[in-house]
């Protein structure tokens, strides 16, 4: 098994590292609370029209991201 095959073979990550599957189920639900946060302070950052570099700079979100962002929350 080459390297690059290794590092996105979950079962041999998991077999390699003792992750079990309920383990890396809550580091998963951690990760994605952690990116919704970013998401709704740099939304909140949006509305009080800070400049996107200061938001990008805070949340470590990309300024592509924060336009996306913008932009799927005026369409809402």
């Amino acid at each position: 098994m080459n390297i690059m095959t290794a590092l996105f073979d979950q079962d041999y990550i998991t077999r390699m590292y003792g992750v079990d599957q309920r383990r890396k189920g809550k580091i998963e639900g951690k990760i994605e609370g952690k990116i919704e946060g970013k998401i709704e302070t740099a939304l909140k950052m949006l509305k009080k029209g800070m400049d996107i570099d200061i938001i990008s700079e805070i949340t470590d979100l990309s300024a592509e991201e924060i336009k996306a962002l913008a932009k799927q929350d005026e369409n809402k």
